[in-house]
């Protein structure tokens, strides 16, 4: 929506021929930059907890993995402020149909701060709005998974299990080992 408002007024999305938004369009340029720190993962903002939860995630299964991702995290920090630079505080915009950037219209005003207001309401309230809604659809997945592995590659079963096991712990497993010699003789 926010590169459709521009592109609905000059008609390309060329990032090169770009700059100083901000000035033409101040009230879209300050809702487009809080939607984009969302996408950054700016703490208190919707992107901030899908990132953190991906990378601690990560963290779990492969701290090299989770370093990567964190290091990927920071390279789109960095892609979005040099397009938030470059599109909306650098020089003045010379590209084509420059007469047509006029301030947003109260629609595309009301519609982006919806938006930026989610934005904020999911960062700070992450469980209550999106994730107990998730759980139960992620816990029958995560049965599924563990079906489906132990279908492809099954484990031990409980009669093998029983074949190896030591019939004194088997039977007695809490049992101390005054009471694991009473068996036993």
């Amino acid at each position: 929506f926010m590169v459709g408002v521009v592109y609905d007024r000059v008609h390309h999305r060329n990032l090169n021929e770009f700059g100083g938004l901000f000035s033409r369009m101040p009230v879209y340029t300050a809702l487009s930059i809080g939607i984009f720190f969302a996408g950054l993962g700016l703490p208190g903002l919707c992107g901030f907890i899908g990132e953190a939860l991906v990378v601690l995630s990560v963290w779990e299964f492969s701290p090299t993995l989770a370093i990567i991702s964190a290091a990927v995290v920071i390279l789109t920090a960095g892609y979005i402020l040099w397009a938030v630079q470059r599109v909306y505080l650098g020089a003045e915009y010379k590209g084509p149909h420059g007469d047509h950037l006029t301030p947003s219209n109260l629609r595309e005003n009301l519609i982006a701060g919806v938006l930026f207001v989610s934005a904020i309401i999911l960062g700070v309230f992450p469980y209550q709005t999106v994730i107990q809604y998730m759980e139960p659809t992620i816990d029958r997945q995560i049965e599924q998974l563990a079906d489906w592995t132990e279908e492809k590659w099954p484990t031990a079963t409980a009669s093998e299990a029983a074949e190896t096991a030591d019939p004194v712990t088997a039977l007695a497993p809490a049992a101390d080992e005054t009471a694991q010699d009473a068996i036993r003789n």
